[in-house]
C-alpha cells in the first residue's frame, strides 16, 4: 500500500535537550517555513494513562486538558457531545452514532484508549496536541492504534483534522513510541536501524519532518518489511 501525502506545510523539528525528569518527556524546538511554530514537547505517558467512558454528560466534561478530551471521546454518546468534542462539524459516520447508542453498555474497565504519547506544541499562539493511543475494546483480541489531533479553543480542547496537523497525526499514528521517541532526540543509539533513520533525516541538527515521512512512504512502497516491522505499528481509522 503506498502512503498519499497530503503536502499542507514543510515541517522541521529541530531537536534541543532541556532540564527534565523522565515524566516531562524531551523539549523540542519546531520551525516551518509558514507560521510561528515553538513551545513543544514529546511526552512519554509512563505507566500509560488510561481515558474511560467516566463522564455523564458535557457538564462533566470539561475539556480543560488533553487527556479530559480523550476521556470525553469515548463518553460520547449523541451527535451533540460529538460536535461539543469536535472543532470542525464534519458528518458524523454511521460507525460513531452505533457507538453513541452502545457506550452506556460498555464496560469502561474493558473498553478505554490508552494513551502512549503526547507531542505539544503551539502555532502562532494557538496551542496543539497530537495523542497517540492504543484502543481497547473487549470484543476485539487484539487492540488497535492511532493518534488523533487535538487544540486549544477559548480554554477547551477539541479534536481537529485541520491541514496543518495532518502530516503529524501520520507520523505519530504509524510509528512506536519508543522509536519515534529516539528520533526525534536525534542520539546515536545501539540500534542500527535507527541510527540509519536519523542520518537519513537530518540536516545540520535539525530533524526534517518532511524527509521522515519520505522515508517511511519509501517503506510502503518497496515493502520493506525489515523497517516496517522494525519502526511502525499498523493504526486503524477510528
Amino acid at each position: 500500500m503506498r502512503l498519499l501525502l497530503i503536502i499542507c506545510l514543510s515541517l522541521i523539528i529541530h531537536p534541543k535537550i532541556y532540564a527534565q525528569d523522565e515524566n516531562d518527556g524531551v523539549r523540542i524546538i519546531l520551525k516551518a517555513t509558514k507560521g510561528n511554530i515553538g513551545n513543544s514537547s514529546f511526552y512519554v505517558y509512563n505507566p500509560p494513562f488510561k481515558a474511560k467512558a467516566i463522564y455523564k454528560d458535557t457538564i462533566e466534561a470539561v475539556n480543560s486538558y488533553p487527556e479530559q478530551l480523550m476521556s470525553s471521546i469515548m463518553s460520547e454518546n449523541s451527535e451533540a457531545w460529538y460536535y461539543y468534542n469536535n472543532l470542525e462539524r464534519n458528518k458524523i459516520s454511521s460507525k460513531i452514532k452505533e457507538r453513541f447508542n452502545n457506550v452506556s453498555a460498555l464496560d469502561k474497565d474493558k473498553n478505554y484508549m490508552e494513551l502512549l504519547h503526547k507531542f505539544e506544541f503551539e502555532v502562532s499562539g494557538t496551542q496543539y496536541a497530537i495523542i497517540k493511543f492504543k484502543l481497547v475494546v473487549e470484543e476485539r483480541e487484539e487492540p488497535s492504534y492511532g493518534a488523533y489531533a487535538l487544540t486549544k479553543v477559548e480554554n477547551k480542547w477539541k479534536k481537529t483534522a485541520s491541514p496543518l496537523t495532518f502530516k503529524l497525526v501520520m507520523l505519530n499514528a504509524f510509528f512506536k513510541t519508543d522509536k519515534l521517541n529516539q528520533i526525534i532526540k536525534g542520539n546515536k543509539t545501539n540500534d542500527k536501524l535507527v541510527n540509519n533513520v536519523i542520518e537519513k533525516v537530518y540536516e545540520n541538527g535539525i530533524l526534517n519532518v518532511e524527509k521522515l515521512l519520505e522515508e517511511f512512504e519509501s517503506w510502503l512502497k518497496n515493502n520493506n518489511t525489515q523497517y516496517i516491522s522494525h519502526f511502525t505499528l499498523n493504526p486503524e481509522v477510528i
